[in-house]
């Protein structure tokens, strides 16, 4: 499986357009990536007007063939066109399609995704993770049932984890 995390970082002011700008190209002609949508989330810390985007993919040929086949769909050119001037950066960076979302947001509005970047000097990602075994997950107990899970990229920024944890608002995560 290939989780791919993008973050697209507008120009300010502007997320809200490019949240716009989705809408009125419509879904359909972009099914075959959104059917691998794990979510769509806002940043609240960190880079202001970030939008993050995780999918999953079952190979390196699914990613490339749902992905790349997308910028051949000729009507989804005027999207193209009008989304990318609104934006500053684009990153690209066991959850299964048939699988529920994390939550439902009519039932919960409060949802909160923390999102934790942490960057390595290079050649320390395989120390990182066995210290990670040994000191950080008794250490990460409290969050150890909100946990999405931690991932490290073979494409783009090399050096980096990811660690994803899910709370019920602000207040579940200072308490835990």
């Amino acid at each position: 499986m290939i989780l791919e995390h993008r973050a697209y970082t507008m120009k300010p002011g502007l997320r809200e357009r490019f949240y716009e700008t989705q809408v009125e190209r419509g879904f359909d002609a972009v099914r075959p990536v959104i059917d691998r949508v794990i979510g769509y989330f806002s940043t609240v810390s960190g880079p202001a007007d970030q939008v993050i985007h995780l999918y999953a993919f079952d190979s390196l040929d699914d990613w490339q063939t749902r992905l790349h086949g997308l910028y051949g769909v000729p009507e989804l050119e005027p999207y193209f066109l009008k989304v990318r001037p609104l934006m500053l950066t684009q990153a690209e960076s066991y959850w299964v399609p048939s699988d529920p979302p994390l939550a439902d947001p009519a039932t919960n509005r409060d949802l909160l995704i923390e999102e934790q970047i942490v960057s390595l000097t290079p050649g320390s990602l395989g120390r990182y993770w066995e210290l990670i075994e040994r000191y950080g997950v008794p250490a990460m107990s409290p969050l150890e049932t909100n946990m999405i899970g931690s991932f490290h990229m073979m494409a783009g920024p090399l050096h980096q984890v990811y660690h994803y944890w899910f709370f019920d608002g602000f207040d579940d995560r200072t308490r835990r």
